[in-house]
């Protein structure tokens, strides 16, 4: 056993803490580390805590046993511990760098989640998710279930952390997307990360929450994944191959992706009420079953260099296709020929892309003692066309009586770069600065004109991170640099801006969190929206673009709470936001026609609710039932008129994960919200499904889409106050009783590793961002 040398001052300062404990524990004249375990709720001191040694590799090296003075010396080589006491939730901890280590118990009755480090300072929780609990899911994505307030849905992709679906996913610090995580090897995966609010370089993008996967170092071998979920009539799957390989401190990828939805009775109906130079014009579109596809596809391949504790390079490629198709056939009656004659809307889109990420992360000092610093740089390009047409049959059927068309195409090419430095965990917090840039130049093409834009968005922010007790401080302050110049718009918008946030977090129970949060942010309109390509709706309606779109700001303001115990685990937000400038849909009246475009509002305010109760009636993640609620309320405000608007969404959904079957239900209640001038009624589905493993590495299954129904539903309408009145209805029977067929499968070769050892559900405040 290796031991470390301490000074004689520092035994007899160890040896006067003890005496708090009502005796004089001896101390051996050399120590290797200690831990010192407490019960959570009482502080009191633990003795008899059983003490099993981890290596960095999850091997075990050795046991020990805390005295009476809740004390035990562990072996210099020991990165983990597990400490186990009849009274208390068995713990799982990572070790920090101290001298001496704190584990704090829980009691059996509260949920088996733990806390790591003398700080406290939760900037994430990490958690390892025991072997025997990943055998119950197909693939490791699925896994992520066991994690507290993290949902993913069986047979989906879609995943939910404290309510929300705007995560962040990555793989060792460096983002990654659902296939990849549904690919990895269980036995690979070392930890999870998860982030209640998302690290500053990803906040920046958008996101409020992140989830990082740490997967085991010095992996040699490999592992081949697919995986199916694909109905044949109609055509619509989800399925992806992938093919990794580990060798020494290098990991190489390829991953193939492809979404498809074929359609062969897709139903369109439009509605159409305005009035236009004293003329009242109607239109009613009846839809006919109409074929439609939408085909996209996938591959990206990577390369990973990673030394653990000192750096980690990636580079990724990725390259895509996405085709969408689709001709409609309607029948029309307008109130000047009320005898239904027929209409074809034809569209065609095919975006074709490409882009190159390179990251690099370097661990400062021994144990990164002077921090953390990363850097990314990323590429992309994106090369798509355009093409519609509507044509109206009203006195012939060779011979087309209304014959317009929209084609252009657009280059849009983006190069991204970010700077990213934390520092190490003080005793009065941490602290995080980036750097980021974004320069995008797109050209918009078509026959009559052409449009170039050019954007350039800078920001610079520090966050501090810190806690006192039972709270925890969020301050971050920013500056932002917006910049867009368009060809065909009257001058160039250049603007500076402040992006700050502050927040506190209240730690009122271990199972209880209360927050408080302000931010500021703003946005850029987008090539599409500045483009001015007349796209026609009807006789006297156009709709198209606004080249003089500005930059806008948003406030908000936000409040919630995450509660989790055994059996029942929640989340509450409640958030308000005012954005002045917007940009939403706008209808004027032009000297030709009506116009559907887009403008900045004078005002806009948006008052939301969200709802998320998780409960386990076994006290575990076997069985889970899920509800999602969410309720808002808008007003906006325009040059012209004013308008209200409401937000209802519920979402249930169950599973039962047994050791070789799964079960799952959903269910989506067809509540509606509200976008700008647009109400989006929701549609209405139900699923049921179940897989069966015949082998840990094999998944096989069925889910049959909406049962016993006649089809889905979806529509979008403009707002009672609108001067045009819209309202389009798409039904498809081909999703009604469309059964979907999955299949999972994962092997391994070639590997030379030891699998985890322990068996036991367990998670972590841990201290540092990112950790390898």
């Amino acid at each position: 056993m290796k031991r470390l040398k301490v000074k004689i001052s520092d035994i007899r300062m160890a040896s006067a803490a003890l005496l708090g404990c009502g005796v004089l524990c001896s101390v051996p004249a050399v120590m290797a580390k200690e831990v010192v375990v407490m019960g959570r709720e009482d502080r009191g001191l633990l003795g008899s805590v059983a003490i099993t040694m981890y290596a960095a590799e999850k091997d075990s090296i050795g046991a020990a046993l805390t005295n009476e003075c809740g004390r035990a010396e562990i072996m210099a080589e020991a990165r983990y511990v597990r400490a186990q006491h009849d009274d208390y939730v068995p713990a799982f901890v990572e070790l920090t760098d101290a001298q001496v280590d704190t584990v704090r118990l829980q009691p059996v009755t509260q949920i088996d989640e733990l806390v790591v480090n003398a700080s406290g300072i939760p900037d994430h929780y990490t958690y390892v998710i025991p072997r025997e609990d990943m055998k119950r899911y197909a693939t490791f994505y699925e896994a992520l279930n066991e994690i507290p307030n993290l949902v993913v849905l069986h047979n989906s992709d879609q995943l939910f952390y404290e309510g929300s679906g705007n995560v962040k996913l990555l793989l060792n610090g460096v983002e990654t997307t659902v296939q990849e995580l549904q690919a990895l090897d269980k036995d690979d995966v070392l930890k999870v990360n998860a982030y209640p609010l998302a690290p500053p370089r990803f906040m920046i993008q958008g996101y409020t929450s992140a989830i990082d996967v740490i997967t085991k170092s010095n992996l040699t071998g490999g592992n081949a994944a697919i995986n199916i979920w694909q109905s044949f009539y109609p055509l619509w799957g989800q399925n992806s191959a992938s093919l990794f390989y580990n060798y020494k401190r290098s990991r190489f990828s390829a991953i193939y992706s492809n979404h498809n939805w074929h359609s062969h009775k897709n139903r369109q109906s439009e509605f159409l009420d305005y009035e236009f130079d004293g003329v009242k014009y109607y239109k009613h579109k009846e839809g006919l079953d109409s074929p439609g596809h939408n085909d996209e596809n996938s591959l990206s391949l990577g390369f990973q260099n990673n030394l653990a504790g000192s750096y980690l390079y990636s580079v990724t490629l990725n390259a895509g296709i996405n085709k969408e198709e689709s001709e409609l056939r309607q029948l029309v009656s307008s109130q000047s020929n009320p005898d239904p004659y027929e209409a074809l809307n034809t569209l065609y889109t095919d975006v074709k892309s490409f882009s190159i990420d390179n990251y690099f992360e370097k661990t400062l000092g021994d144990g990164g003692k002077y921090g953390q610093f990363m850097a990314d740089v990323v590429w992309q390009r994106h090369n798509s066309s355009y093409r519609s047409g509507y044509r109206e049959f009203e006195t012939s059927d060779v011979l087309p009586t209304v014959d317009v068309m929209s084609a252009y195409r657009i280059r849009y090419d983006a190069l991204i770069g970010q700077l990213y430095y934390t520092s190490p965990q003080f005793s009065w917090g941490m602290i995080s600065c980036t750097v980021w840039n974004s320069y995008n130049h797109s050209r918009y093409k078509e026959s009559v004109i052409s449009t170039t834009e050019n954007t350039n968005s800078f920001m610079a922010l520090a966050q501090y991170y810190g806690s006192k007790g039972k709270f925890v401080y969020i301050a971050q302050l920013g500056v932002q640099h917006q910049y867009t110049d368009v060809s065909i718009a009257s001058g160039t918008h250049s603007r500076w801006q402040p992006r700050p946030l502050v927040g506190v977090w209240y730690y009122p129970t271990s199972s209880l969190r209360l927050q408080l949060q302000y931010s500021y942010s703003s946005g850029l309109p987008t090539i599409a929206q500045l483009s001015q390509t007349d796209k026609w709706i009807d006789t006297r309606l156009v709709f198209h673009g606004n080249a003089n779109l500005r930059p806008y700001s948003q406030h908000t303001v936000s409040a919630g709470g995450v509660y989790n115990s055994r059996y029942v685990e929640g989340s509450l937000s409640v958030s308000y936001s005012s954005a002045p400038g917007l940009i939403c849909e706008h209808f004027v009246t032009t000297p030709d026609y009506m116009l559907q475009t887009l403008i900045n509002l004078d005002a806009y305010r948006n008052l939301q609710g969200n709802v998320s109760l998780v409960i386990k009636p076994l006290g575990s993640n076997v069985w889970k039932i899920v509800n999602s609620v969410v309720l808002g309320m808008l007003d906006g405000r325009s040059p012209d008129y004013d308008w209200k608007g409401y937000r209802f969404q519920w979402m249930p959904y169950t599973a039962v994960n047994l050791d070789k079957w799964t079960f799952s239900a959903r269910y989506q209640y067809p509540g509606k919200y509200t976008m700008g001038q647009m109400v989006y009624p929701r549609m209405e589905t139900w699923s049921i499904g179940a897989s069966f493993r015949p082998k840990e590495s094999i998944s096989l299954g069925v889910e049959i889409s909406q049962p016993f129904g006649h089809g889905s539903r979806e529509s979008q309408r403009t707002v009672a106050s609108s001067p045009v009145q819209e309202n389009i209805e798409s039904f498809s029977p081909d999703r009604a009783n469309s059964v979907r067929f999955t299949f999972s499968w994962n092997v391994s070769f070639g590997k030379n590793q030891n699998r985890q050892s322990q068996q036991l559900s367990n998670g972590t405040q841990d201290d540092g961002i990112l950790r390898r």
